[in-house]
């Protein structure tokens, strides 16, 4: 916030993902609503334009899914990803998603993180980072 009576909204800074890409291993028959994931974002309004105060609407992070895929879910507020209740994985099957972290206040303030889910048997690692 700015101005003389902090009434004007001053958003700086981006969310940022600390890491774009990920691929993670998942069995078929994986429990519906497990968290796969939790992905974080950074914004550096926090710091920089409030000051590190709890409160700091320019720091507001939301993630959403861009992809339309019925098997998975993220908690806007968290950044978890879930299995989706219901979900029909097929072994051998890649699925692509895109999560995005925006500030709510300031849709064009956003970042983008995509995530490879591969379809494995119950011994392959859950998660790994991609390198580009």
């Amino acid at each position: 916030w700015a101005g003389d009576t902090c009434d004007i909204y001053d958003d700086k800074f981006p969310p940022l993902f600390i890491q774009h890409e990920f691929e993670i291993f998942v069995d078929e028959g994986e429990d519906e609503g497990r968290v796969l994931m939790m992905l974080s974002a950074t914004d550096d309004d926090r710091d920089m334009t409030c000051a590190g105060a709890d409160n700091c609407p320019c720091a507001d992070i939301q993630y959403y899914l861009t992809t339309d895929e019925n098997n998975f879910r993220i908690d806007s507020n968290t950044g978890d990803l879930y299995l989706s209740e219901g979900a029909e994985l097929i072994a051998g099957k890649r699925y692509e998603l895109v999560v995005m972290a925006r500030n709510p206040h300031l849709n064009h303030y956003e970042d983008q993180c995509d995530i490879v889910i591969i379809v494995k048997g119950s011994d392959a690692p859950l998660a790994r980072a991609r390198r580009a």
